[in-house]
């Protein structure tokens, strides 16, 4: 309903309602100090917000299409998004400028993953990959292949030594990686 709610979780209290997308919310990312909140959504806008006040700090523009999630890095310098139109934008959370366009999937991005040093980005897509990015550089480091359908969501470990993946072919799997 183009509204994000927050809740008091021990008494189920409504706390804050964030209103200022067009279309529907797609994926919510906190800031890693939890004083922001990052929205992506249909209406081919991310926005971050102070959840407290409730108001929107900054409208982030310049996706053509929808924008399915986004993800804080874990020193919460640069979000990086991506939605229907397969390109990964990394971006400066301060300014909102593009750092990097990262291109390589051939249909939409589902979801997109810091590791816990910020040096890798791994992204999820119908295209039945995922991919693994440099983020300072914008390269592409490796292309993960093996489910039979769309890969609906990746996640790093702690250490940044394994990533999980679940996809459409109803499997998740589990990949070992190197720096």
């Amino acid at each position: 309903d183009k509204r994000i709610k927050i809740w008091e979780p021990n008494s189920a209290k409504l706390m804050q309602t964030l209103r200022g997308h067009q279309q529907g919310v797609m994926s919510v990312d906190w800031s890693p100090d939890g004083r922001q909140l990052a929205t992506s959504s249909w209406d081919q806008a991310v926005k971050i917000w102070d959840p407290f006040s409730g108001k929107s700090l900054q409208t982030l523009k310049g996706h053509k299409n929808q924008v399915w999630c986004v993800a804080w890095s874990p020193d919460g310098t640069r979000l990086a998004t991506g939605g229907s139109g397969m390109t990964v934008k990394v971006l400066e959370a301060a300014s909102g400028n593009l750092l990097q366009a990262l291109e390589g999937h051939t249909r939409g991005v589902s979801q997109v993953a810091w590791n816990s040093k910020g040096n890798r980005l791994a992204t999820s897509s119908w295209d039945k990959t995922v991919k693994v990015w440099d983020p300072e550089k914008g390269t592409l480091v490796q292309t993960l292949q093996g489910h039979l359908s769309s890969v609906n969501c990746v996640a790093w470990d702690p250490e940044g030594t394994r990533l999980a993946t679940s996809g459409s072919d109803l499997t998740i799997r589990i990949w070992s990686m190197s720096e």
